[in-house]
């Protein structure tokens, strides 16, 4: 997710999680399962973030109560779900802001299998929805957006956020597509764009991705080999060992993204939070909303009927080594 440079005064003031997986190390069966996050005690592995949005969202974030009493949070016959306000009309006068959540992970990720079991996300003019994983002292620590996207986008995007000097050919195999404009993965860079590909399915994000009940989402972080892999599977192509609780991401094919550590040591990548969260506006979908920018994007966002799709349901986070 694109950030703030006031991430990295913002990232002072949390504890950095306690390690999960400490490497990534496949065998013929595959990884084993580490974590599960789902069903009625998938929020106990989560913390509420309550802090100021470090991108600049019209949004305020808000504790697990508030989220909780005000209907931001909860279960679908038991499947947990988070999403922004989108039924208050906000006064002209007012902050501009609408409720939402971000849950970030109490344990931390170092590498191995991460799953992602979606059934329903937000999407629209003025969204900007996305599960990641983010480091310490960022960007020295690393950022993966697994999922991210803006307005009204139909496929999704990939990007990594990396350190100072850190680069991408884009030339690794891989079904998506490269998109950055540039091959500076930094995030002191003006636009902090990052490394990126966009994946070609449009059944991988928004109303694509609703429409066809959802999938999985799997990254492989792998330590030893010095890679970030990620694959989309909608949902009647799940692979078996991934139904199975033992992903093996060799029976796999080719990824939709592909980072390697060849000008840009990904070792750096360390003690990631997962994360997933719905901000509105801001610096990357305000700055690039039709027709009018910020201004036009915090104006549209006052109207609850302009939002009709701001859900998240998950069915499962798991995490393998």
């Amino acid at each position: 997710m694109h950030q703030s440079l006031n991430y990295i005064a913002l990232a002072l003031l949390l504890a950095v999680p306690q390690t999960l997986a400490h490497t990534s190390r496949a065998t013929a069966a595959g990884y084993t399962l580490k974590n599960s996050y789902e069903g009625e005690t998938f929020f106990d592995g989560f913390t509420f973030f309550i802090y100021d949005d470090p991108t600049a969202g019209a949004v305020n974030y808000v504790d697990k109560a508030t989220a909780f009493s005000k209907g931001l949070a909860g279960y679908d016959s038991g499947t947990p779900y988070i999403q922004f306000d989108n039924w208050s009309q906000l006064s002209a006068t007012g902050d501009g802001k609408r409720d939402s959540v971000r849950i970030q992970s109490d344990d931390s990720w170092n590498g191995g299998v991460l799953t992602f079991d979606v059934a329903q996300m937000p999407y629209g003019l003025g969204t900007w929805p996305a599960f990641w994983t983010n480091g310490p002292d960022w960007p020295n620590g690393g950022e993966l957006d697994i999922i991210e996207g803006i307005n009204n986008d139909t496929y999704n995007h990939v990007t990594i956020h990396t350190y100072d000097g850190c680069t991408q050919s884009g030339t690794a195999a891989a079904i998506g597509e490269y998109s950055s404009e540039t091959h500076d993965c930094s995030g002191f860079t003006p636009t902090n764009s990052g490394c990126g590909f966009e994946d070609p399915n449009p059944n991988s994000y928004g109303e694509g991705l609703n429409n066809g009940g959802g999938g999985v989402f799997a990254t492989e972080w792998d330590v030893d080999a010095g890679t970030l892999k990620t694959w989309f599977f909608p949902r009647l192509l799940i692979p078996q060992d991934i139904l199975n609780n033992s992903p093996n991401p060799q029976n796999w094919g080719q990824p939709v993204s592909h980072f390697v550590s060849d000008s840009c040591d990904l070792s750096t990548f360390t003690n990631h939070s997962i994360i997933l969260n719905t901000t509105l506006c801001g610096y990357y979908a305000g700055n690039n909303f039709p027709n009018g920018g910020l201004e036009a994007c915090n104006e549209f966002i006052r109207d609850p009927s302009n939002l009709p799709n701001n859900k998240w349901v998950v069915n499962s986070i798991r995490v393998y080594e």
